[in-house]
């Protein structure tokens, strides 16, 4: 077969190039996203099933990377085919792809949700760029290393690692149709308990090498506390353990000392409320994001109408119906349930940095740091328990959840004033 023409050639750096700009333009838009303050829903983008949309797109995208793969590593280099695989991803793919993230509003979908997805969303278009960057220009397959090279320590990533890092960006994408915005909240809430759990320990540790075993048995760990129910972010992992081995408390600092054991016993109870979150508050949120009220099908056009309009006739459009009370009602209800997630899990987020903070306070030995941080970290503790005390059922006021964090309240009871 006779090699490529220079035509050929250029027509497909000239569509390479174009994908690439497109995708380097979308990837722009979707990072602004997430630096919008805007609290108001595109009613066009409530008509999208973002999920269903972007597991869609990435499948397709993950389908045409394969082919794209195997055109510029096998013999013989064949433009049109490799041209035929780009404008696909050039009208459909990548424009749906970034259609549905940036469907995914934060009102409809919860903040959570609409950053994970728009994340690995962006992190597909990026990976598929880096693909398309590999196509030969010079109407050759590729060979050696930028076929097979690994990439690792400033080797050449080949095509076929890019092809896989592709794969599993799309399937992350494809992953959360799956989970859905439950059992995402729920798998985050869990990840930050496995945090603070870990935070825990470290602090258990550190005690013990101060030569403080078994003192805990008057403060208790929090684990005697039955959560009622028979039930990853920055990690500070590396700081605390070079901390922890630098530091040991002197046997005269007994505000440190007294102050270790109340803190791993109130870290054991928080790990009980992230718990009792996932259980009973994120994994029975109802259905998000909520539905769009329906509307009936648009009636006939006058063109099948029997008789001949007049033409006042032609130029006035029957509205359909509105929504009932109860669908807006409901949809009303839905975006509160949204609203009371946004505002609860930036808290869940953050506390196990803010504890963190603490526990590089205690290996300071910086008694009155420990003092004030402890207290702000304690009080964003009980807040985010007392922003989830109603059920999600409009209506309800309490519930076993409620009466369970009453007793939580209780055992966390510490003073939160440094000055008390």
């Amino acid at each position: 077969m006779a090699p490529p023409t220079a035509e050929e050639i250029t027509k497909l750096n000239r569509v390479s190039d174009a994908l690439v700009r497109l995708i380097t333009d979308l990837v722009t838009h979707l990072e602004g996203l997430d630096f919008s303050s805007s609290t108001e829903t595109d009613p066009a983008h409530s008509q999208l099933a973002s999920v269903s949309l972007s597991y869609d797109s990435a499948s397709l995208i993950k389908a045409h990377s394969t082919k794209l793969s195997l055109l510029i590593i096998n013999a013989p280099f064949t433009p049109s085919a490799i041209i035929k695989v780009l404008q696909e991803l050039l009208e459909a793919a990548i424009p749906s792809l970034a259609s549905a993230a940036s469907a995914c509003e934060p009102t409809r979908y919860t903040k959570a949700f609409s950053t994970e997805l728009r994340f690995r969303c962006r992190r597909v278009l990026r990976y598929l760029r880096d693909l398309v960057f590999l196509i030969p220009r010079d109407g050759k397959v590729l060979e050696g290393n930028k076929k097979d090279g690994g990439g690792g320590k400033g080797g050449c990533k080949g095509s076929i690692v890019a092809t896989s890092v592709v794969w599993e960006a799309c399937d992350d994408v494809m992953k959360l149709r799956t989970l859905g915005v439950r059992g995402l909240l729920a798998e985050k809430v869990n990840q930050q308990r496995a945090i603070l759990e870990d935070i825990r320990e470290e602090l258990k540790e550190w005690k013990e090498e101060n030569g403080d075993v078994g003192s805990d048995d008057e403060e208790g760990d929090g684990t005697d506390f039955d959560d009622g129910f028979g039930v990853n972010g920055n990690d500070p992992q590396a700081q605390l353990d070079e901390l922890m081995s630098a530091q040991r408390i002197p046997k005269d600092r007994t505000d440190i000392r007294n102050q270790l054991g109340p803190c791993i016993s109130r870290l054991g109870l928080l790990s009980l409320l992230y718990k009792a979150i996932a259980k009973r508050r994120i994994k029975e949120l109802p259905n998000l994001p909520p539905p769009v009220p329906s509307s009936p099908p648009a009636a006939e056009s006058s063109s099948t109408s029997t008789t001949s309009p007049t033409p006042a006739s032609t130029t006035i459009k029957e509205q359909p119906p509105k929504p009932s009370s109860e669908e807006k009602d409901r949809e009303f209800h839905l975006l509160t349930v949204v609203s009371r997630v946004n505002e609860v899990y930036p808290v869940l987020k953050t506390l196990p940095d803010e504890f963190g903070e603490l526990v590089a306070a205690f290996y300071k030995l910086d008694a009155p740091l420990v003092e004030t941080t402890r207290a702000q970290c304690f009080r964003q503790a009980c807040e985010a328990g007392e922003l989830l005390r109603k059920p999600w059922a409009k209506g309800e006021e309490r519930d076993g959840f409620s009466d369970w964090l009453d007793r939580f309240r209780e055992q966390m009871d510490w003073p939160l004033d440094p000055e008390s």
